[in-house]
C-alpha cells in the first residue's frame, strides 16, 4: 500500500470530492510515515491475535485431544462423569417406576392398601 493513499486519499487535486480525514489519535505533528508505521504495527498485532484465536479454536474443537484433556483434568472428569451417571440413573428409575405404576398388580396392591387404611381410620 502506498503510504500517501492509505487509509484515506491525500489532499491532492481530488481532495474536494474525497471524504475529509478523520481526527487522528496521533499528535498533530506526526509524519505520514510514522502514521503508516503505527498502522502497520496495529495490523500486525491484530493479525497475530486472530491467528492465536484460530489456533485456540482448533485446539478446543480437536476431538483427538480428548484423552489428553481427560488425563490433565482428572477431578473435572470424575465429577462430570458422576453427574452424568446420576442423571441417567435418576431418569431410568423414574421411567421404571412410572411403568410399574401402570401394572395391574401395582394398582391392585395400592387399592387394597387404601381400603385397609380407610377401614383402620374408621375403626379408631
Amino acid at each position: 500500500m502506498n503510504p500517501s493513499t492509505y487509509p484515506y486519499p491525500s489532499n491532492s487535486s481530488s481532495a474536494s470530492t474525497a471524504a475529509p480525514n478523520p481526527p487522528s489519535t496521533m499528535p498533530s505533528g506526526t509524519q505520514p510515515e510514522q502514521r503508516e508505521a503505527r498502522a502497520q504495527d496495529v495490523r500486525n498485532r491484530l493479525s497475530g491475535s486472530l491467528k492465536e484465536l484460530g489456533q485456540r479454536w482448533k485446539n478446543m474443537t480437536n476431538l483427538k485431544d480428548v484423552k489428553n484433556q481427560l488425563r490433565h483434568h482428572p477431578l473435572a472428569t470424575a465429577l462430570g462423569s458422576a453427574a452424568v451417571v446420576l442423571m441417567i440413573g435418576g431418569v431410568t428409575i423414574g421411567v421404571i417406576e412410572n411403568q410399574r405404576r401402570k401394572t395391574f398388580s401395582y394398582r391392585f396392591k395400592k387399592g387394597i392398601q387404601s381400603a385397609k387404611d380407610m377401614f383402620h381410620s374408621h375403626m379408631d
